[in-house]
């Protein structure tokens, strides 16, 4: 197994999960560097990289627009393992606007990393979900 794909979420993975908030209602994030140039050097070697994140904000869009224009940004995804079926399996787009896809994948083909809470379809039963040897119940 080749991974082609490589999807990450944001909030909690690639920032350290803090939201600081001013007087003026003004959210900043924490982004550590070293997560970016990771992400950099692994589309160097071939890998499509994504980001997909529940959240919607112009922090998100302007630290990718910054630190990752190498990646596929998708923000206000509500199912995670939908919308990546939608977009990358299956070939289609999530909303209108977002432009076609390059490349289909399969499943055996994608890594995924995040902090959310998935029940894992069979599609999924590969992924990075070791609760047993961590022992998350």
């Amino acid at each position: 197994m080749k991974i082609k794909l490589f999807l990450s979420d944001c909030d909690g993975t690639l920032t350290d999960g803090i939201y600081q908030t001013s007087e003026k209602g003004i959210v900043s994030k924490s982004f550590f560097t070293r997560d970016f140039h990771g992400l950099w050097m692994l589309a160097h070697t071939g890998v499509k990289i994504g980001i997909i994140t529940a959240a919607s904000d112009e922090v998100i869009t302007c630290q990718c627009r910054r630190g990752a224009r190498y990646a596929e940004v998708i923000q206000r995804s509500k199912d995670k393992v939908e919308d990546i079926r939608i977009r990358y399996i299956d070939g289609g787009s999530l909303r209108q606007g977002l432009a076609p896809p390059r490349k289909q994948f399969q499943w055996d083909e994608i890594a995924f990393i995040g902090d959310d809470v998935f029940v894992c379809r069979d599609q999924l039963i590969d992924c990075f979900w070791m609760q047993d040897e961590v022992g998350v119940d």
